[in-house]
């Protein structure tokens, strides 16, 4: 399934959701839900493939992996 010619982002909730995060964690957090969208609404459960979507290195990303795993609904098998 691809996905449609553009995806709507409401700015307010946005940045309701996410005032907390520092600039690199929104630039990792963006990038993840382009990756959601361009991948049909998943994403893979391994960390080296969320690092490299969200420009990370492996050290980079354990630092952050919690605060944006957050934002995640993780669903096994689905």
């Amino acid at each position: 399934m691809s996905a449609p010619p553009y995806m709507r982002l409401y700015w307010g909730d946005y940045f309701r959701d996410t005032g907390h995060l520092s600039r690199g964690e929104h630039g990792a957090y963006l990038l993840l839900l382009a990756a959601l969208w361009n991948r049909g609404g998943k994403l893979p459960d391994d960390d080296a493939a969320l690092a490299k979507f969200a420009l990370c290195t492996a050290r980079e990303w354990a630092a952050i992996k919690p605060t944006i795993m957050a934002f995640f609904t993780i669903r096994r098998g689905a």
